[in-house]
């Protein structure tokens, strides 16, 4: 594995929405087979939302954003959302005890440098330490094997396949993983 360099896990005050922005749009055109979210729709969003998505991030209702800071650049990202299903009435957020990792992202010059890892690290870490959730999932392309296998090696087990149109426009398989929280 190639020196990772200085590499930091940061949370980005609502100041730095636009390096969010532009590290969410750059995944979102790179790699749109792995994200809900299309590019369009991602650079329609007014600036507000950006900043409300990082004030979110760093409220105690459950929400979280880290990025990962390569030599001082943004070059990755994950996030972290409470479950709530569709076909129940919403409960209060600080019942929910589950919680789903999403918008996992290395920009393709920082890959193979344990970035990825440190990402889940810091999440599945403040996760734990909050002591709000029982359980994490994700989903994953199954073509994404690199992402498969890290989630693997942080203890995240395949419990389903589901279909899903992504960012592409396309209908792709996807995994759905989960592991139980305290982490380690």
């Amino acid at each position: 594995m190639a020196d990772p360099g200085q590499v930091e896990i940061v949370r980005l005050s609502p100041n730095e929405w636009e390096g969010y922005r532009a590290l969410r749009l750059r995944a979102l055109q790179e790699e749109p087979q792995a994200f809900g979210e299309t590019y369009a729709n991602a650079a329609a969003l007014p600036e507000a939302r950006w900043r409300r998505r990082l004030v979110d991030a760093q409220s105690e209702e459950g929400w979280r954003l880290f990025f990962a800071r390569l030599d001082g650049q943004l070059v990755g990202m994950i996030g972290s959302f409470p479950f709530q299903p569709k076909d129940q009435p919403p409960a209060d957020p600080s019942t929910v005890r589950e919680t789903w990792i999403i918008s996992v992202f290395v920009a393709s010059e920082a890959r193979e440098r344990g970035i990825g890892a440190r990402l889940m690290e810091a999440m599945l870490a403040d996760l734990s330490s909050s002591g709000r959730f029982d359980r994490v999932q994700l989903m994953v392309n199954v073509l994404q094997t690199a992402a498969i296998a890290l989630y693997r090696r942080f203890g995240f087990e395949v419990t389903g396949e589901v279909d899903a149109v992504l960012g592409d426009g396309q209908t792709h398989s996807e995994l759905v993983m989960w592991r139980e929280l305290p982490w380690p």
